[in-house]
């Protein structure tokens, strides 16, 4: 039996979550990652998936420089850079895949939720 599974994380916990990413050396999670979905009865065949994740959306700040122009004058130029990941206050991320399950079965998913810590 084929599957579309949707899946999704919604964020209620009455405050922005701001995830900043943390270089590791052996991590194999995406530092957006907010939590993988697994279908435990999933078999994989014809490219289809067995998990799927949900991640966070980047943000940016704004970010003032002054450099010298071609004539010599001062300007302030303003640049966005990514500071990080957030989930707003029930802001919804979603995501589906495709799973194929043995005839006559329903997917079974177990979640795996990535914690965020309180600032």
């Amino acid at each position: 039996m084929r599957y579309e599974v949707s899946i999704y994380a919604t964020n209620r916990s009455n405050c922005t979550k701001i995830i900043f990413p943390k270089p590791t050396f052996l991590s194999g999670d995406a530092p957006n990652q907010l939590a993988t979905f697994d279908c435990l009865n999933a078999t994989g065949k014809r490219l289809t998936s067995k998990s799927e994740t949900v991640v966070a959306r980047p943000f940016t700040v704004p970010y003032q420089q002054k450099i010298k122009n071609s004539e010599g004058k001062e300007v302030t130029t303003t640049t966005n850079i990514q500071a990080g990941f957030m989930l707003r206050n029930g802001e919804t991320v979603s995501n589906s895949f495709i799973a194929i399950v043995p005839d006559g079965e329903r997917p079974i998913m177990k979640v795996r939720i990535k914690d965020i810590p309180d600032l």
